[in-house]
């Protein structure tokens, strides 16, 4: 299955290529199959443009951002990853885990930032219970 993803050099169909860019650009829905086969042929920077103009005539000039928060609650982490230069076995002189006021403090002030998003990230922790 993950061969029939395989980008070929050459565009071996030009003119179905560009017939299904206009449909594209013109407002028309694609099917899955049309969608696969310009993955599969429509040259790259043809593709991007053809999807460009579609966003630009459904959204504008309009731009929306999320602002991501991210708090990592813990180092603690039982897994042991080797690439892993951030964690701490339990015990350890290193080896951190915000109290719930802490955390607290942390989400409020992102949210007071304008964060619209915050992600908590940690080790695996099976020490932490509730």
């Amino acid at each position: 299955m993950l061969d029939s993803f395989a980008i070929p050099e050459t565009n071996t169909q030009p003119d179905k290529t560009a017939s299904l860019l206009s449909k594209a650009r013109s407002g028309e829905r694609i099917t899955f199959e049309e969608a696969l086969f310009l993955y599969h042929h429509a040259p790259f920077l043809k593709l991007g443009e053809a999807a460009h103009h579609v966003n630009l005539k459904k959204n504008g000039e309009r731009v929306a951002y999320l602002i991501d928060g991210n708090i990592n609650y813990t180092n603690i982490c039982n897994v042991v990853c080797k690439f892993c230069a951030f964690y701490r076995p339990h015990r350890h002189k290193e080896a951190w885990t915000l109290s719930q006021d802490e955390l607290d403090q942390k989400i409020e002030m992102l949210i007071s930032e304008g964060a619209t998003q915050v992600l908590l990230r940690h080790g695996l922790n099976n020490m932490r219970r509730g």
